[in-house]
């Protein structure tokens, strides 16, 4: 399952009524900064202009080149390459000025941009604890509204229980007694959908755990169970199984979780996944009090077939086949759902630099700093464990040398709380980042190069293509092409403490 609501700055552990419209620089003011030439990256725009607020702001940018990875600066120096990567909202609370470049390998950097921000107040506006959802038929005539469908689904904060959101935007539980209104292949199936040509708009309040899943065509299959326990839960879509009812089913989804107005911290938190696969471009917006907005996902300027076109060229046969039948023509699925998989064809595809970083680790120190508060942590491979300490006397460990899969899937020895570890979240969080690191081919590289995007995915070596394809063909570089893509701030996660309304565009 692909992982969302990154709370912090790339350290997360795994394991939200407007017009939908893409961040342009026809709606952003880029501060003066003049067009560039083709050959160089469009410059960082900004979703508020420079001026004189009376509260409390937070700033997002964007460049409308896309894949471009943009590095800000909140002191008034000049950006570079070194600068923070920005990923999540800048809150500016006093007198700030911003200054941001914009990088995409092979075109020149492009010209800073600026603002200037100057607060009166630092106070926020009061949020009443609802999200207006708004979904968009952005396929240019290729489904009717009849035939994009939608459907939210989470968990009741009261009650804990699994519910799924009407067309008035209530929470209603769920039930076994859902099954029956579709069925396929003689078996009965809830229906929670509904169609843009009956809605394309719903207003909700806090919910938790959720998911909005979205289709063309028809609606997904979604079979209501109950768990270990006898309490009511669903089975969502496994396309690992050919006979999965929404194998022939176009599809896509969203996560997300609304936390309440006396929620630590309140707000919603928000993404577009591609950790399971592509079902077709997706872009979300969404906005708050005060200001507040950002875009994420597919911009929208490709196509699904030129997309699709795109990763059958550009990438090595192992991954291109990910985009052909028995996937296509419903999906690009991810590699370690196919033949990436444990005991399939390309299942020890980075076996061997896996055992490359091992070994180099059992003759020299790695020494990871988030510089997040904890202290440094210092490996050494002993054996086939990666063994961590920390100046506080901690001890944490990957139990052994992972796998393709483990590493793509970021499962495995790369979620594993066992093995006697002093402190369960620093522990995971240790795997979180040797797991992105595995990914995108940099672990043999100083922890201090494993958040810089120019050191991802060296050509010609063995890496998660899949996951750099989705990089490259987003706003902003930011998309979750494996399960802790959050690593180092390069998800497409939004966070805002005080959100009006989501929209979810639906491209073709």
């Amino acid at each position: 399952m692909a992982l969302a609501m990154g709370l912090m700055m790339g350290l997360m552990v795994a394991h939200t009524p407007l017009h939908a419209q893409t961040i342009t620089a026809a709606d952003l003011s880029p501060q003066g900064v003049e067009a560039e030439a083709a050959d160089k990256v469009k410059p960082p725009v900004f979703s508020l202009p420079s001026g004189t607020y009376g509260t409390h702001i937070r700033v997002t940018m964007q460049s409308a080149t896309v894949g471009a990875t943009l590095h800000y600066t909140l002191d008034g120096s000049k950006p570079t390459e070194n600068s923070p990567i920005f990923g999540f909202p800048l809150e500016i609370s006093g007198n700030t000025t911003v200054k941001a470049i914009a990088v995409k390998k092979g075109l020149k950097n492009s010209t800073p941009a600026s603002a200037q921000y100057t607060l009166t107040g630092n106070g926020t506006s009061t949020w009443n604890g609802l999200t207006t959802f708004n979904i968009v038929n952005g396929t240019k005539g290729r489904w009717a509204d009849a035939d994009v469908y939608w459907a939210i689904i989470g968990k009741d904060w009261n009650t804990d229980q699994f519910v799924h959101v009407d067309n008035t935007g209530r929470l209603v539980p769920m039930a076994l007694s859902d099954n029956g209104a579709l069925v396929k292949n003689g078996k009965g199936y809830s229906n929670y959908f509904y169609s843009l040509a009956q809605t394309k708009s719903v207003t909700i309040p806090p919910i938790n755990s959720a998911r909005i899943m979205l289709s063309v065509g028809s609606p997904m299959y979604i079979l209501i169970n109950t768990d270990g326990n006898g309490k009511v839960a669903y089975a969502g879509a496994n396309i690992e199984n050919p006979d999965d009812p929404n194998i022939d089913v176009t599809f896509d989804f969203g996560e997300f979780a609304i936390n309440r107005t006396n929620g630590s911290p309140p707000g919603i938190f928000i993404n577009t996944t591609r950790v399971d696969h592509f079902g077709f471009p997706l872009n979300l917006k969404v906005t708050g009090l005060d200001g507040f907005s950002q875009t994420v996902g597919e911009p929208l300027t490709e196509s699904r077939d030129q997309l699709i076109a795109s990763f059958k060229k550009d990438l090595p046969k192992s991954f291109a086949a990910l985009a052909k039948p028995p996937y296509a023509p419903y999906r690009i699925i991810a590699p370690a759902h196919a033949t990436f998989g444990a005991g399939k064809p390309n299942g020890d595809y980075l076996d061997d630099y896996v055992s490359e970083v091992w070994e180099q680790y059992r003759h020299e120190d790695l020494v990871i700093d988030l510089k997040n508060g904890w202290k440094p942590f210092t490996g050494r491979v002993v054996g086939d464990t990666f063994r961590f300490t920390d100046a506080d006397g901690g001890v944490y460990f990957i139990n052994g040398k992972p796998t393709t899969s483990m590493v793509m899937l970021g499962n495995g020895l790369l979620d594993d709380a066992s093995g006697g570890t002093t402190d369960v979240a620093k522990q995971l969080q240790i795997q979180t980042q040797v797991c992105a690191a595995l990914n995108r081919r940099v672990a043999h590289r100083g922890f201090s190069d494993w958040w810089t995007s120019k050191y991802f995915y060296t050509k010609g070596q063995r890496a998660n293509w899949y996951a750099k394809f989705w990089h490259d063909h987003s706003v902003n570089a930011l998309a979750y092409g494996f399960s802790y893509d959050d690593a180092g701030n390069f998800s497409p996660s939004i966070h805002t403490s005080q959100p009006v309304s989501v929209t979810y565009t639906i491209g073709w």
